[in-house]
């Protein structure tokens, strides 16, 4: 991570937003919203923050297939 922002600041860019969280996490919580362990899940979506399990449950599905970057 540390190369790949260092690369994409010297070729001018202005800001990166990285999250962090373990992909089955993210189907855990998907599934079993009600569980208060994934209340402090905290995403960053294009430009704004917010709790995993309060989005829509399609946007919570887009949301891990974008991140998914295993099955690449």
């Amino acid at each position: 991570m540390e190369a790949f922002a260092t690369a994409f600041f010297k070729k001018g860019g202005v800001q990166i937003n990285f999250n962090l969280v373990d992909l089955k996490i993210l189907e855990e919580a998907m599934n079993d919203n009600g569980n208060p362990i994934y209340h402090d899940i905290n995403v960053k979506v294009t430009g704004y923050s917010s709790h995993f399990v309060t989005m829509d449950k399609r946007f919570q599905k887009e949301f891990v297939e974008r991140v998914n970057y295993v099955s690449l």
